[in-house]
């Protein structure tokens, strides 16, 4: 447990800086990121979205998943809502050069398509393949009352419920 907490904190201080320095990632054809836009992971409730890139073959995943994101006030897509994809690597380089290629292209996609407006970065060195082991999942950040949870999709009503008062 310690060591899981220890994972998230860095998780948080390396997604700050991230935002802080502008750094890009994948979001449509655009960056997110911009150095002097808004305040950021500054203010006291924010998401984490793990998304498993194998959750795009389960319906009922990727279906909870785009409810749940369509549900979300307006107020969570000025940064305070990030995701991470992580996805399996083949053990050979130049399969993973070609994996690497496809998951982006269908990240961009899925993003186009489902009008995604939060930033999603790709996993490519395993940093959150423990994480992402139980499926597509949200991490709320709740600095205010010192929590965090995860929550695995597809979520249930009662779940939504509890997450919904949270981010609120």
């Amino acid at each position: 447990m310690r060591k899981y907490f220890l994972f998230l904190i860095i998780t948080v201080i390396c997604l700050s800086l991230t935002y802080s320095y502008g750094w890009e990632c994948l979001v449509g054809s655009q960056s997110l990121l911009n150095r002097n836009q808004g305040e950021g992971l500054t203010s006291n409730k924010w998401l984490l979205f793990i998304i498993d890139f194998d959750s795009f073959l389960c319906l009922s995943c990727l279906d909870s998943f785009l409810e749940f994101y369509y549900q979300l006030p307006s107020s969570l897509e000025e940064g305070r809502i990030w995701g991470i994809l992580v996805f399996g690597k083949p053990e050979r380089r130049a399969e993973q050069d070609h994996s690497l290629r496809i998951v982006e292209k269908k990240l961009r996609g899925f993003i186009q398509a489902n009008h995604i407006k939060f930033p999603i970065l790709i996993d490519r060195f395993k940093v959150f393949k423990d994480m992402g082991e139980e499926g597509t999942a949200v991490v709320i950040f709740d600095s205010e009352n010192k929590t965090i949870k995860k929550y695995i999709f597809p979520l249930k009503p009662w779940q939504r419920k509890e997450i919904m008062t949270k981010i609120h």
